[in-house]
This record gives C-alpha cells, structure tokens and sequence, in this order.
C-alpha cells in the first residue's frame, strides 16, 4: 500500500486498502483488534486517497480520525507535530464546501459507493461539513493550531 502511494498509483493503493480493511474486519469478527499503527496506516492512505479523488467530506473524516488516534494512543506527540496535526484536521475541514457537497448530489449507485467508502474508516454514516465543524469547537482543537489557522477558521465561520 506505502509503494503504490509513493508511486501515486492510487487505484492500487485503493485495492491494497481494500484489502486491509477486510483483514481488519475479519480480525474484529474474531475478536482480535488492529494495532493503532495498523489504523492509522489504514486511514492515512485512504486520506490521500480521498484528497486525490476528490472526495472532500471523506477525506477531512479521515484527516479528523487519524488525529483522534493519535492523541488517544501516542503518549507524547512533539510540539510541532501536533500543531501539523490540528492543522490538518482543521484545514481539511475548511476544504469542505458547507453546502451542495459533493456526496449530497450522487445518483443512487455513486451514493452507494461514498457510503462503502465511509465504511472503509468504519464509521457508520456520512458526516455533514457542521459535524465536522462541531467535533473541531467540542475537541478543542483550535487550541492546538497555529495562529493563522485558527484565525482563518474562525472568520470562515463566523455567522
């Protein structure tokens, strides 16, 4: 999966994350958990993934998980890193257009796969830009950007 992202294959990375997600469903249907590393693995090409094809909404869902993650599971994250982190997280979210998205306008068939590929994050549903938006104000997570991003977030949603 790395090779094929460094190579900006991404129809093979998408199969090769296919195929890691059903080796994850499987290990949960045996009651054997993915290490945190093996997830965040997971999500942080489905991240480039979802960036590359276009798919904004899915792409922040991911950009919004991988920073969960590692919060929960890394004792110490350094300084710099974090702010990358909650950057991320937040400008991915900014890159969601909060009204006519994309996943809001599919047919039925494309409708079925946006859910698919939310799947692939295992969540159980689409989440909306306000959701989004609402997890960034909850988890404080402006307090961990920097300056500029968080003055940027702020005047964008500002209504």
């Amino acid at each position: 999966m790395q090779i094929a992202m460094e190579l900006n294959l991404l129809q093979e990375a998408f199969k090769a994350a296919e195929d890691m997600h059903s080796l994850i469903s499987i290990a949960h249907e045996n009651n054997s958990s993915p290490t945190p590393k093996e997830s965040n693995d997971l999500q942080t090409c489905l991240r480039l993934i979802f960036w590359e094809s276009g798919h904004y909404l899915l792409h922040a869902l991911a950009c919004h998980l991988i920073y969960n993650s590692n919060l929960r599971f890394r004792k110490e994250i350094p300084p710099e890193e974090a702010v990358a982190l909650a950057n991320m997280v937040v400008l991915s979210t900014l890159a969601v257009p909060p009204y006519n998205n994309k996943e809001d306008t599919q047919n039925e068939q494309e409708q079925e796969l946006i859910f698919r590929l939310a799947g692939m994050l295992s969540t159980t549903g689409l989440p909306s830009h306000d959701f989004l938006v609402s997890q960034i104000k909850m988890k404080n997570t402006l307090s961990a950007c920097s300056p500029e991003i968080r003055d940027l977030f702020i005047f964008m949603n500002a209504a």
